[in-house]
């Protein structure tokens, strides 16, 4: 009888397992179709939100004006045809102790804009409160979309970027910014831009002849996977 009994609590233990990890699938399922998200992802956004605050409210330990600019890599004409024979090169020299580098083309590289000046397609925007970029909040969007002659006509705040440009007060204008990511009782900064966005869908303007070099050229991010000994072809 007790072997019975025994038996008979392991299989109520089990259904009761599988009823509750049923009723937990069943509510991932529902919170997949509200937020378009998986229960995983949910979890790792949690932890980034919380990981985000618990910065946001830690003492800053060095002031920004001690942080080491990026290093930057200047190629030559000659280093830039091949970007996986130079990307090796540098790391033979030691650049991924960085972490990030910054690699500025030769000034002969002048990849043609893709977008008509009098294009009328609307190309969806984002919005994002500069004071809430510390809180792990996701960017708000204008799926309406804005024609670019329309987004020229905002006031971009342009005249205070370009008097700071002109004087090469880089330093005062990313404080500025920094001050306004941490002071978040401040007066909201919403920032409206187009970025992101393909070639393939937005691009209006065909590659003239001039500039048919820059389709096949071995920096198209869009063809690197084509090249040779390119790990991204596996992707």
């Amino acid at each position: 009888k007790d072997s019975d009994s025994d038996e008979y609590k392991s299989v109520s233990c089990a259904s009761e397992a599988v009823r509750r990890e049923s009723r937990r699938r069943t509510r991932m399922s529902d919170s997949e179709k509200i937020t378009g998200i998986s229960g995983e992802e949910e979890r790792l956004l949690t932890i980034a939100i919380k990981n985000s605050l618990r910065e946001k409210n830690a003492k800053p330990v060095i002031e920004l004006n001690e942080i080491e600019e990026m290093m930057t890599y200047r190629p030559t004409e000659d280093e830039f045809k091949d970007p996986l024979v130079y990307i090796e090169n540098l790391y033979k020299e030691g650049a991924s102790e960085y972490g990030c580098i910054k690699i500025i083309p030769p000034a002969s590289f002048k990849p043609p804009c893709p977008l008509s000046k009098d294009s009328t397609m609307k190309l969806p925007s984002r919005y994002q409160t500069i004071q809430k970029m510390g809180q792990g909040k996701p960017f708000d969007f204008n799926s309406d979309g804005i024609t670019l002659s329309d987004f020229k006509k905002k006031d971009l705040g342009t005249t205070t970027y370009e008097s700071l440009v002109s004087q090469k007060k880089y330093d005062e204008l990313e404080k500025m910014f920094w001050d306004f990511v941490e002071n978040t009782e401040s007066e909201e900064i919403n920032v409206e831009y187009a970025a992101d966005l393909p070639r393939n869908t937005y691009g209006t303007k065909e590659f003239e002849k001039d500039d048919k070099p820059y389709e096949d050229h071995p920096w198209n991010l869009n063809k690197m996977h084509l090249r040779h000994n390119s790990l991204l072809q596996f992707c």
